[in-house]
């Protein structure tokens, strides 16, 4: 199954973790379902490729609300144990997607404030540092560096570095 690009501004996780989720779900079966949105993994894509790799049909369900974007980092953000670095390259994902959310939002509708606090650039990445738990500046600096070494991205992200 497809992963919906909101999902991969997340990184998986780790081999620990992962082995551990896995056995977790071989002993005791797939606790939260996956959420699908639009016909890709929205949230759960860990618990996909485990249940894939032992065998088990995963439970599916579809997302519901409005605002899949805010669903994924509200349920990531609480649940995942990320370094400072990689909350920024978080931040930053979320900054990028937020963009393209704003833009076509423009002249649409003027409730939608969770969009509209990123059509100022200048505030973004401190809206979305608040959000993720880092200073805006800090996805500042995040973004100049993958801008120079794009292939850091990663590394940052798997916790190599």
């Amino acid at each position: 199954m497809e992963v919906h690009n909101y999902a991969d501004i997340f990184p998986m996780m780790t081999s620990k973790e992962y082995n551990e989720l896995k056995r977790d779900i071989k002993e005791n079966g797939q606790m939260d379902d996956i959420i699908t949105y639009e016909g890709k993994i929205l949230d759960g894509r860990n618990r996909f490729k485990a249940t894939s790799e032992l065998g088990i049909k995963p439970n599916l369900s579809e997302y519901e609300g409005d605002n899949p974007l805010q669903y994924v980092m509200s349920t990531n953000l609480k649940r995942r144990h990320l370094t400072d670095s990689q909350k920024a390259i978080v931040g930053r994902r979320y900054v990028k997607y937020y963009s393209i959310l704003a833009k076509q939002s423009q002249g649409q509708r003027g409730d939608l404030t969770s969009v509209n606090q990123f059509t100022n650039v200048e505030r973004a990445s401190d809206k979305a540092g608040e959000v993720v738990g880092v200073s805006g500046r800090y996805i500042d600096m995040a973004d100049e560096v993958i801008n120079k070494r794009p292939e850091m991205e990663e590394k940052i992200m798997s916790g190599e570095i």
